[in-house]
């Protein structure tokens, strides 16, 4: 999950308490930044990335791989 006004939206009662539960969720304890996104953007459009082809690749933090 990344912390966007989005992500706020869902926070039905502006008490924090699901920012707050994914948080305790997620292994690296935090919610992802849209700042944690472009330089795994920019890599893949580099000539380093030229062969890498079809990966899915999780920014969660280690929620995905973790439960």
């Amino acid at each position: 999950p990344t912390d966007t006004p989005l992500l706020a939206t869902f926070d039905e009662d502006g008490s924090g308490k699901l920012a707050s539960a994914l948080e305790r969720a997620i292994p690296m304890r935090r919610l992802a930044q849209p700042s944690d996104f472009p330089a795994l953007v920019g890599y893949f459009l580099s000539p380093e990335a030229a062969y890498v082809t079809g990966q899915t690749i999780s920014v969660s933090g280690g929620l995905t791989m973790h439960g």
